[in-house]
């Protein structure tokens, strides 16, 4: 399969095979903890590909601005991001057991307090998005935001055999179009079907060295249902991102799980340590927009392979 250049690395859609993979991990102990202090004691199957989930010495990084406002605090594979708004901080996905403290560690070591963490934003209902937003609610007093189908798969997924989740508490649902002002910072948010229900995208700024960029959060990347409708929301869903990064000159891609898409992870620590006048290395929009191409070229590929089985399937019982 042939990758496409993002932000100076191959990309191969890679989330979809990410995720499929952590389905085959199992708890050892189906419980539901407390997210912000206990971890919970795993089993993992041998030589599974998502054994990295559980290696800290490859998972936990060091954080890092990544613009001037807004810094990257989550993992090696798992995104969450904190937007400082001069008024008070909003935090963009949470993490998940047994990485929450972790989140909240990477948040002091960059001078900030969790105290300061106004609102937390869900952009979907997975459990490596949602699993610390109970603990920033109940420990920090952190208003949750997410959308109301997001929030209902949550409370359907928390005692599910793979990877339990403690659902929040809501305190805003938010629907396409709505948006979020707080202090210098309004975020635009946007329904994207397809990939889990209730999945939310974001349209933001971000400033680097004084310049102001518009930035755009793609709420879940793939399709893990086996219906053929689902692949066409996706689709359609990715139509619309690349219209609104063409319309709103979006040139900032902030990304779920940036291990799969870009090199995020590998050059982060060095941005804030860049030559004056040389550009930020991830303020590209023909770099996103060919992401986004790539993306919905994989998702139709899917889809075909998908209904060439299923017509095997039928052929195969006559």
């Amino acid at each position: 399969m042939k990758g496409v250049k993002f932000m100076g690395v191959t990309v191969f859609c890679a989330a979809m095979v990410a995720v499929v993979a952590l389905a085959a991990i199992r708890y050892k102990e189906n419980t539901l903890v407390n997210p912000c202090e206990k971890l919970t004691t795993y089993s993992k199957l041998a030589g599974d590909p998502a054994e990295i989930i559980y290696d800290k010495e490859k998972q936990i990084i060091e954080p890092f601005a990544y613009f001037d406002d807004l810094y990257y605090v989550g993992l090696a594979w798992v995104g969450a991001y904190l937007l400082d708004t001069g008024d008070g901080l909003i935090l963009i996905d949470t993490l998940h057991d047994p990485y929450v403290q972790v989140g909240q560690s990477n948040i002091k070591k960059l001078g900030f307090s969790p105290k300061d963490i106004k609102y937390v934003i869900v952009t979907h209902g997975h459990f490596a998005h949602v699993g610390g937003a109970a603990c920033y609610h109940n420990k920090y007093g952190a208003k949750v935001i997410m959308t109301d189908a997001a929030h209902r798969k949550t409370k359907l997924d928390r005692n599910q055999k793979d990877f339990p989740i403690t659902a929040p508490t809501v305190s805003r649902y938010v629907s396409d179009g709505d948006v979020l002002t707080f202090g210098d910072k309004t975020i635009k948010f946007y329904e994207t079907p397809g990939h889990s229900k209730g999945a939310l995208s974001l349209e933001f700024t971000v400033k680097d060295r004084g310049k102001e960029y518009t930035a755009f959060m793609l709420g879940g990347v793939g399709v893990y249902s086996r219906k053929p409708e689902a692949f066409d929301e996706f689709i359609a869903t990715v139509n619309r991102v690349i219209g609104i990064v063409k319309d709103d000159n979006v040139t900032v891609g902030v990304i779920g799980h940036p291990m799969t898409a870009n090199d995020l992870i590998k050059v982060g620590p060095s941005l804030s340590k860049r030559p004056n006048g040389q550009p930020h290395p991830f303020v590209d929009q023909k770099a996103y927009l060919e992401w986004l191409a790539k993306l919905k070229r994989d998702t139709e590929m899917k889809k075909k392979e998908l209904l060439e089985d299923e017509k095997a399937g039928e052929t195969a019982t006559l």
